[in-house]
């Protein structure tokens, strides 16, 4: 009799699980004739039992206290083990009848997740992650195995993921190959704060991963399918080890009430306190083809070629085939991540030129591309006769009026400069109009200038353009233009002073200071710990991020299963850094915590 107690307490005890695990407590019911009905479907009654063994027959029927329709039950309805034809899922009135379409595994724990798909017809409250659970043996499996899915560059918490359990060893497919060539033996999904729980499991060591299966087929076969898999065999965990069974079954007598869900809080708050069960990680990504492609090709604007690879290029060439350009026919300007190329035209003497587009020796690609804009297609806006001339127009970084103190100035052209004369700028001071020295940061497409000059504190300061001193290679020159600004205070920005502990001196971490947004405002390199300073900062939140570049390329990298390489690992910073004007904060980050 204490046995059969203890067995059936160990089964409410998984309910409780997956009830802590996604957050949902029940609450008693209403009074009838209440304002709003804001309470899910509660199961009265299911033939056979829940967590019934010796399962013969083909058909279960679950029984609710309400009017209940099933919603999405092919992304929503899952079972474990899965099987290749879904079950047939029938609702007549108060009850849910799921027939098999094939034939049941013998002595076998099957686990059916519903999801979100069971709510009520009146106001669609649906019944969240109830799970059926029943054997075609004559025990049902009680193991249990916890943990959560966060991305791994973002680390935020993934829901909607499956979860999955393959054995140790197969006799036809090697272990590391199973995800791409079998179903698991067990799975689940996480939940809406992405955790998940694998529970009713069967003894042995098993090799845990998680998956979006974009096409619903338990396999690991597409390139936009994310995966996370753990390093090392796992074992899950028997909970009997955890609780004296006196103790648990009055726990379970107290917290459960006829046709009520499990109370989690007076149940779980034990079990966070008692037990050790190990709790898995999964870190999930994205993998990149690591062969190297010519994602795009095309004149993306007049005189403008732009030329899209799948990852940075190491030496590329991309060089004409069939035609001799003249000398000085081009400007190339690369991205900073080097997968992006910009090739701005100086001369067009033929209507389209073949490219043959290299990497590292290797050829990628040969592609036709078209010089001049198509007037039939419409490429580019045409010009009407009697319109006037276009003007060249240029930003700055000047916002609101007002320059981020100490400056520079910086002057932003859409196409590169042919011809300039900046002798001509003049800087208005409060005192006096002077010349001002304007430079080319980029000296070979001469699309980003500056402005260099000692300016100070909260004073207004004017610069001046002259008509026609500007000339870029689609011939447009500048009109006369001036703007006006005033340059910020010190007092008008904050300090972070963050001392940061590394949790291995032998590898380089990526610092990143970034907006709330995640934009990286500014990044550092460190060999080794110490104190990083970040001045003059816009008042704003702050997050602090930082990643452990293995193979110290200065950027993070994704994983690759076949490699049996994991993505570089993340740390965030645990507090939003919140910066005040005229204010100095001071942190301590220990990464490895």
């Amino acid at each position: 009799m204490i046995n059969r107690l203890i067995n059936i307490s160990f089964s409410f005890l998984f309910l409780a699980i997956i009830a802590f695990l996604s957050y949902h407590c029940a609450n008693p019911r209403p009074p009838a004739g209440g304002p709003e009905d804001i309470y899910p479907p509660i199961v009265m009654k299911t033939e056979p039992g829940n967590y019934s063994s010796n399962f013969k027959g083909d058909k279960i029927q679950l029984y609710f206290d309400e009017f209940i329709k099933l919603n999405d039950v092919i992304n929503q309805v899952f079972i474990s083990p899965p099987q290749y034809e879904m079950p047939e899922f029938t609702v007549r009135g108060k009850s849910v009848i799921i027939e098999f379409q094939e034939e049941l595994l013998d002595s076998t724990t099957y686990n059916i997740f519903f999801g979100k798909s069971i709510v009520d017809i009146t106001a669609n409250n649906p019944l969240d992650n109830y799970s059926f659970v029943f054997s075609t043996g004559d025990r049902v499996d009680s193991l249990v195995l916890l943990g959560e899915v966060r991305n791994a560059f973002s680390r935020k918490l993934e829901p909607d993921v499956l979860v999955m359990l393959y054995n140790d060893h197969y006799d036809t497919v090697p272990l590391d190959s199973a995800p791409y060539l079998i179903r698991p033996v067990y799975v689940s999904k996480t939940y809406d704060d992405g955790k998940f729980a694998l529970i009713s499991l069967k003894q042995g060591k098993y090799k845990l991963f998680a998956l979006k299966d974009v096409n619903s087929n338990y396999l690991f076969d597409l390139p936009n399918e994310h995966i996370a898999f753990w390093d090392s065999l796992i074992i899950p965990t028997y909970p009997e080890t955890l609780f004296e069974a006196d103790t648990l079954a009055d726990t379970l007598d107290q917290a459960l009430m006829p046709g009520e869900a499990l109370e989690s809080d007076s149940l779980l708050t034990g079990l966070d306190a008692k037990s050790e069960l190990p709790y898995y990680h999964l870190m999930i990504f994205n993998e990149i083809d690591s062969t190297q492609r010519l994602i795009d090709a095309e004149l993306t604007k007049e005189q403008l070629l732009t030329f899209i690879f799948r990852y940075p290029t190491s030496a590329p060439l991309i060089e004409p085939v069939n035609q001799d350009l003249e000398e000085a026919w081009k400007l190339d300007e690369w991205n900073m991540s080097m997968d992006t190329l910009q090739r701005w035209l100086l001369r067009v003497d033929y209507d389209s030129v073949l490219f043959q587009v290299m990497d590292d020796t290797l050829v990628l690609d040969t592609v036709e591309l078209p010089l001049r804009k198509d007037e039939r297609k419409g490429l580019f806006k045409q010009k009407k006769e009697e319109e006037l001339p276009e003007v060249l127009k240029f930003k700055n970084n000047i916002k609101g009026g007002e320059l981020n103190f100490p400056g520079p100035v910086k002057l932003f052209f859409t196409y590169p400069l042919e011809a300039w004369d900046f002798s001509a700028v003049r800087l208005f001071t409060p005192k006096d109009t002077i010349l001002v020295d304007v430079k080319f940061e980029d000296t070979i497409t001469r699309r980003t200038a500056r402005i260099d000059y000692s300016w100070k504190e909260k004073t207004n300061y004017a610069i001046s353009f002259p008509d026609s001193i500007l000339r870029d290679i689609i011939g447009r020159q500048n009109d006369s233009v001036t703007f006006s600004f005033t340059t910020k205070s010190l007092e008008d920005y904050g300090a972070v002073f963050v001392s940061i502990t590394l949790p291995d001196d032998s590898l380089p971490y990526i610092i990143q200071l970034m907006d709330e947004k995640e934009r990286v405002i500014k990044e550092r390199i460190m060999h080794e710990s110490g104190m990083q300073a970040f001045e003059l900062l816009n008042p704003e939140p702050y997050k602090l991020k930082a990643i452990r570049d293995i193979n110290r390329n200065g950027r993070w990298d994704t994983g690759v299963y076949h490699q049996m390489r994991q993505p570089e690992k993340v740390y965030y910073f645990g507090n939003i850094i919140d910066v005040r004007p005229n204010w100095e904060l001071e942190e301590e980050w220990d990464i490895g915590e």
